[in-house]
């Protein structure tokens, strides 16, 4: 049951890209057979590991700040649906931590339905860009209109959708890598696919993690990556910066790096106003649009009808957003989850060989994608801080959860051998 319940769930969240609406009905229902496969596991058991318990203790106290934050909410329904909402994505993250660890065969399922999502998703992005736009385009007003077609004609959000790619392909990784060949031409067709859909961010973060990740792997191998690397990366910023250098000039303009970030910084900025006007408990989820007009003060009068017109996104900045939201409680819950989450992958990759090569990929692993979830959350708002109703919040949780259960599996394991 367990792994059915695995495809099942990833089979919905194919679902959800073509019909948001029928699909996330599906994947809320798989959550909750792959919950109760879960629980039953662990009632089998009768017991819990200790980084279960503790993953349970950082959900709950993250879930208790969305608490504190409902009742001091100026949007009391709207908050209440938050709450509905991250309540239904905690008791799930840590039924799937426990499903993880007591059946492999789950724990392979999961990451052998990653590509298919990832090829699924390229696929969508690919097909609905080349027929909305045609050939990539570097013009911001372009990309602007682009996007905001998709929303209104087909109700998608580019950049959550390539994040889900991404994300998606990071999660099957250890499982293609031994076929070298196809994870090459997916890495690159991704590329490309980010590049022809405007998602700069998602792209910048994939490369930036890619660079990380080849330089510690060097490093591990050959002293001479300590000074190789970084002479590379910074070759290619200077390189950049000298064919784009008729463009920082503008840039140093406030309003001009505004309008180069798609209006980021001005909500940016509103969002840091929002919070120290409310600083414990925060407006509430869903309250950032709530008195926008009055915060926002770098971009012209177009570009903030704009902005006020959006309906989706918050800030554009998940920690920002939480800030906000959720005041210094919900921030507080929120950095104790990724610490949490941080030092769990760390022993995963310093005690890697522990685990069978899969598992091991995995655990190498673990550290770079916890930190490309976090670099993304500064640009964009779904994640481990979402609203807890899209497919990149359910697949960082569904990550997260992974990882939970290959730590508590290697410390069993480690316990038992000494």
């Amino acid at each position: 049951m367990g792994a059915l319940s695995i495809i099942l769930f990833s089979a919905a969240m194919t679902v959800a890209m073509l019909s948001y609406d029928v699909g996330s009905l599906a994947v809320r229902v798989t959550m909750g057979v792959v919950t109760v496969s879960g629980f039953k596991f662990m009632i089998r058991d009768g017991f819990l590991h200790r980084t279960e318990v503790q993953w349970a203790g950082w959900l709950g106290l993250y879930f208790l700040a969305s608490c504190m934050s409902f009742i001091f909410a100026v949007n009391p329904q709207d908050a209440m649906v938050d709450i509905w909402r991250q309540a239904v994505l905690v008791v799930f993250a840590f039924a799937l931590a426990v499903l993880l660890r007591r059946s492999k065969q789950s724990e392979l399922v999961l990451m052998y339905t990653m590509p298919l999502l990832t090829i699924g998703f390229i696929l969508l992005i690919l097909f609905i860009s080349v027929k909305e736009m045609g050939l990539p385009s570097l013009d911001l007003q372009a990309i602007r209109t682009f996007k905001f077609a998709l929303l209104v004609d087909y109700g998608i959000s580019v950049n959550p959708l390539s994040w889900a790619a991404v994300l998606a392909f990071l999660i099957a990784i250890p499982v293609l890598v031994k076929y070298r060949k196809i994870t090459l031409a997916i890495a690159v067709i991704l590329c490309i696919t980010l590049f022809i859909s405007g998602s700069r961010t998602t792209l910048g973060g994939l490369l930036l993690i890619g660079l990380l990740f080849q330089y510690v792997r060097q490093h591990r191998k050959s002293q001479s990556a300590k000074v190789i690397v970084p002479l590379l990366v910074v070759g290619i910023l200077a390189l950049a910066g000298y064919y784009l250098r008729d463009y920082w000039q503008p840039l140093l303009d406030p309003s001009e790096f505004n309008n180069v970030l798609t209006g980021r910084p001005d909500l940016w900025l509103a969002a840091l106003q929002k919070f120290i006007a409310r600083p414990i408990f925060g407006w509430g989820a869903y309250s950032w649009s709530v008195d926008l007009d009055k915060y926002l003060t770098l971009g012209d009068f177009y570009q903030q009808q704009s902005l006020l017109s959006i309906d989706t996104g918050a800030f554009h900045n998940a920690f920002l957003t939480l800030l906000a939201e959720k005041g210094l409680t919900g921030f507080a819950a929120g950095l104790g989850l990724i610490w949490f989450l941080l030092r769990q992958s760390l022993y995963l990759y310093k005690n890697s060989s522990f685990l069978s090569q899969v598992e091991a990929r995995m655990a190498l692993l673990a550290p770079f994608i916890l930190c490309a979830i976090a670099v993304r959350s500064i640009f964009e708002q779904p994640g481990l801080f979402g609203y807890a109703n899209g497919i990149v919040d359910y697949l960082t949780y569904s990550w997260a959860a992974l990882v939970v259960a290959l730590s508590a599996t290697l410390r069993t394991c480690k316990q038992e051998t000494d």
